[in-house]
């Protein structure tokens, strides 16, 4: 799988950076603008409001004439966000590139806010269950592992919503929704030079200082205890571990992925076939690694029945720990890097998934063709150098974990079974 490898940068003198990545021939033009969009408390329900409203119209463009262009242009346009990014995608027929990205343009520099539009926004967010058990024992857990940071502060609510007005959201434009500091893929048939000369005609006029919202880095040391916290009747009991991570971009990163794999990453991983397979214990359970760009964590999750959360946590700590002391078989390390090429292609199968994965790879200051590169270091890596991961981010006295159980009497009852493998 080659991701992009012959994409071409360029920075323009306002800050924006642009990746231009020709596919002859193809008949679909992926755009992708990625802006710095880290959460903050303070602007919780704002961040949230403008992230939804965005794509809503202009001064002169209502939300239905932006449709009915776009409908013209055969093009899609669509907005996302994350804890660190917003991401504006469009994808067009080729031939109506120019015109494509000027629409675009268009509406993310013009962005109006009408208020009518904020007032059925609002209405439809606050009339939806926003209670999201697994989100904020999540919170707890990473508050429990590195302290007060953003990614660890409450959603916003009602209230904070009902509060947004028009001007709040046209101020959180004005410092957001900017050049500097952002990414503008363009993944067709172009050569560089003419999607370049595209970019900097709708975009080269484009002004604004870098909006400094870029996540601070989580806190080297924290707690590393089990907390318990009751459960809604009725919910399943939820088992969370946050331990040591890397960022990806780091050079042992791949032996970590690996590592994650085998322990939990996969349908055939250790964890599924003890905890689930072998014990019955957990309907789900799964190790991951996380990243955002304020560092990495390894996580581990389980869900399991109510009054098994205690037990579960246990057999978890178990499994981690032999798989710490004792490192993976040879066998287990081959099985990993062909899933890790199998999981790759599969996660990029589309040239949309493409396209917002180089995306955020340049975001985080990794270059496009990032992947191509992490895959070879993949393949020559040997078990030492796995095992060493598996010691230094797997252990679970390194890891913080979280207990959420609506009967955690009954669960503080049971102990791991030992002998985990």
């Amino acid at each position: 799988m080659k991701l992009l490898a012959e994409a071409v940068e360029a920075v323009l003198p306002n800050g924006l950076r642009v990746v231009l990545a020709q596919e002859p021939g193809a008949e679909v033009t992926e755009i992708r603008l990625a802006l710095p969009f880290a959460t903050r408390p303070e602007l919780a329900a704002p961040m949230e409001l403008l992230a939804a409203c965005l794509l809503r119209g202009t001064s002169e463009l209502g939300e239905r004439a932006v449709v009915d262009r776009a409908s013209e242009l055969g093009a899609e346009l669509s907005v996302s966000r994350d804890s660190e990014a917003l991401l504006v995608a469009a994808s067009t027929l080729s031939t109506q590139l120019p015109e494509a990205i000027r629409l675009l343009a268009t509406v993310v520099r013009q962005a109006a806010y009408p208020g009518r539009e904020l007032d059925r926004v609002v209405e439809a967010m606050v009339s939806r269950e926003r209670s999201e058990p697994r989100a904020a024992a999540y919170r707890q857990l990473l508050r429990r592992r590195y302290g007060r940071h953003p990614l660890t502060a409450e959603p916003a609510g009602a209230e904070d919503l009902l509060a947004v007005t028009a001007d709040d959201l046209r101020r959180l434009h004005a410092q957001a929704i900017v050049p500097s500091g952002a990414v503008l893929l363009i993944l067709g048939p172009l050569s560089a030079d003419t999607a370049l000369a595209h970019a900097v005609q709708v975009f080269g006029d484009w002004t604004g200082a870098a909006s400094g919202l870029r996540l601070p880095p989580l806190a080297g040391t924290g707690d590393t205890g089990r907390l318990t916290l009751p459960a809604a009747a009725g919910t399943p009991t939820l088992v969370l571990t946050a331990g040591p991570g890397l960022t990806a971009g780091d050079p042992r990163h791949p032996a970590l992925h690996l590592a994650n794999l085998i322990l939990g990453g996969s349908g055939s991983s250790r964890l599924v076939r003890r905890i689930r397979e072998r014990l019955g214990l957990a309907y789900r359970v799964q190790s991951s690694l996380e990243e955002t760009g304020a560092g990495g964590w390894t996580a581990v999750e389980a869900v399991t029945g109510p009054g098994n959360g205690s037990r579960t946590a246990g057999e978890l700590a178990a499994c981690m720990a032999r798989f710490a002391d004792e490192g993976p078989t040879p066998e287990e390390v081959g099985a990993a890097k062909r899933l890790a090429r199998g999981f790759a292609a599969a996660g990029l199968a589309t040239r949309a998934e493409i396209a917002s994965a180089a995306t955020g790879f340049v975001l985080r200051g990794l270059p496009p063709d990032w992947l191509n590169r992490y895959l070879s270091r993949v393949d020559l890596l040997g078990t030492a150098e796995v095992t060493a991961a598996a010691r230094a981010h797997f252990d679970p006295a390194a890891h913080a974990t979280v207990v959420a159980d609506e009967l955690p009497d009954a669960s503080e009852q049971h102990s791991p079974s030992g002998n985990a493998s």
